[in-house]
C-alpha cells in the first residue's frame, strides 16, 4: 500500500515568515520549521505573530520530529514558547542549535530543547524514513533544504536560499552536488520558499553591501560605526572581511555584539588575530581612523539603540558621534519597523556625524528572485 500524504501549512503562505509546514505520512508527523513574523501596522502592540500549534500539542505522540532549515526567527524562533508541550528531537546544523539557543536565552525562555545535530548535506533515518539536508546559500550560516523519501518520491522543501556560484565560503556554498542526488528517484512535490517570488530579475549579486561601503573602508579617514541585525551572519562576513582587506580594527560596541561574534567565529572561515579586535580598555589608544564600531542587534531593539547613540544617552560615552564619525547603515528594515528606521536614522544624522544609509534599492535580501 502506498504511503498516505497529508502536507497541512500552520502558516507561512501568503506571507513573509512565520514558515511552518506539517508533513503527515501515514501516521507519523515531521514539521519542518517553525518560525514567527512581525506584524504589521494593523496589529498594534503585539511583538510577533507565531503559528497555530493546536493542532501539533494534539497530536504531540505522532511528531517524529521537527526540521530547521537555519536560524532565522521566521523558521525557528515560535518553537521554544510551545516545545514542552509538543516535545519532539530537533534536526538542525550545528550553528541552528547554537542560535537557536542563545536567542531562547535572550528571551528568558526555558525551552528545554532535545537537539540531534546534523552536517548541512547528509542523509539521516528518522522513524525507519529517509530524510536528507541538502545545504544551500543564504544570509544565515549553513543553511539547507529537506526532502522527505516516500515511496511516491520525494517532499522537498528548499527552505530560503538563492543561486550565487561566485562564493568560496564554505558556511554559504550551495552543495549542488549533493541536491543532484534527489534526481536518482521521482520528487512528488516542491515546496519552495517564495518572500520575492514576486520580483522580477535576479538576487545575485545585489545581495551584497561591500561594493556600497567598501571606500569608507578604503578611505581611513574617519571613525566607522556600522550596523546590522545579528542573524544576518553573511553580512557580518562582509564587513569582518572588509576590515580584514583594509587593516581596520573592529570593536564591540557591547556586550550583546560580542557574544554574537564569539558565535560567529565558531564557525566562520573568515577569522580575526587579537590584535585585529580592540578591547574595550584600549580603545581610547587606538586611533579613531583605524577603529570600527560593530553594533548589532535585533529588529526594534538595534533601532533603539541608534536613537540611544545619536542622543548621546549610550551607556559608553566614549561612543559619541562627531563629525569625525561615518555611521552606516545596512540594517534593511521590515515593513513593520519602517518607521522606527527611519525615525532613528533622522536622529543620527542630527548629530553631524556622516551617514550612509544602505537602502532596499541598492541591497536585496537572500531570497530567490
Amino acid at each position: 500500500m502506498s504511503d498516505i500524504i497529508k502536507i497541512l501549512p500552520l502558516s507561512g503562505l501568503d506571507e513573509k515568515g512565520r514558515d511552518c509546514y506539517v508533513v503527515e505520512i501515514n501516521n507519523d508527523i515531521f514539521v519542518l520549521d517553525c518560525g514567527t513574523v512581525s506584524p504589521d501596522k494593523t496589529i498594534p502592540g503585539v511583538d510577533f505573530l507565531l503559528p497555530n500549534a493546536q493542532y501539533l500539542i494534539q497530536n504531540k505522540s505522532r511528531i517524529k520530529g521537527y526540521f530547521i532549515t537555519h536560524g532565522h526567527d521566521e523558521n525557528m524562533a515560535a518553537l521554544k514558547y510551545f516545545y514542552k508541550d509538543a516535545p519532539a528531537p530537533i534536526f538542525c546544523s550545528k550553528a541552528t542549535r547554537m542560535i537557536m539557543e542563545k536567542q531562547a536565552e535572550t528571551y528568558g525562555v526555558n525551552a528545554g530543547f532535545h537537539f540531534y545535530e546534523v552536517q548541512p548535506s547528509c542523509e539521516i533515518t528518522v522513524a525507519n524514513r529517509k530524510i536528507l539536508f541538502f545545504q544551500t546559500t543564504h544570509n544565515c550560516c549553513y543553511s539547507s533544504g529537506i526532502a522527505i523519501d516516500t515511496d511516491r518520491g520525494y517532499i522537498v522543501y528548499t527552505g530560503d536560499f538563492i543561486v550565487d556560484y561566485s562564493l568560496k565560503n564554505p558556511e554559504y556554498v550551495f552543495d549542488f552536488k549533493f541536491l543532484s542526488t534527489l534526481a536518482n528517484k521521482e520528487t512528488l512535490i516542491v515546496l519552495a520558499e517564495s518572500k520575492k517570488a514576486g520580483t522580477p530579475g535576479y538576487c545575485s549579486p545585489k545581495h551584497k553591501i561591500t561594493s556600497h561601503v567598501e571606500k569608507y573602508f578604503k578611505e581611513a579617514n574617519k571613525r566607522i560605526f556600522i550596523n546590522s541585525f545579528w542573524q544576518n551572519f553573511f553580512r557580518i562576513s562582509e564587513i569582518v572581511s572588509l576590515c580584514k582587506t583594509y587593516h581596520k580594527k573592529l570593536y564591540f560596541y557591547n556586550e550583546y555584539t560580542k557574544k554574537i561574534m564569539d558565535i560567529f567565529f565558531k564557525f566562520s572561515t573568515i577569522q580575526l588575530r587579537p590584535d585585529e579586535v580592540v578591547s574595550s580598555e584600549n580603545l581610547l589608544r587606538v586611533k579613531n581612523s583605524d577603529v570600527v564600531v560593530l553594533m548589532l542587534g535585533h529588529g526594534e531593539e538595534l533601532y533603539e539603540e541608534m536613537k540611544l547613540i545619536a542622543t548621546g544617552e549610550n551607556t559608553d560615552k566614549r561612543l559619541s558621534l562627531t563629525p569625525d564619525d561615518v555611521f552606516i547603515n545596512v540594517a534593511l528594515p521590515l515593513p513593520a519597523l519602517e518607521t522606527l528606521a527611519t525615525r532613528s536614522i533622522d536622529m543620527i544624522y542630527r548629530s553631524g556625524c556622516e551617514v550612509v544609509w544602505v537602502n532596499k534599492k541598492q541591497v536585496v535580501s537572500m531570497h530567490a528572485c
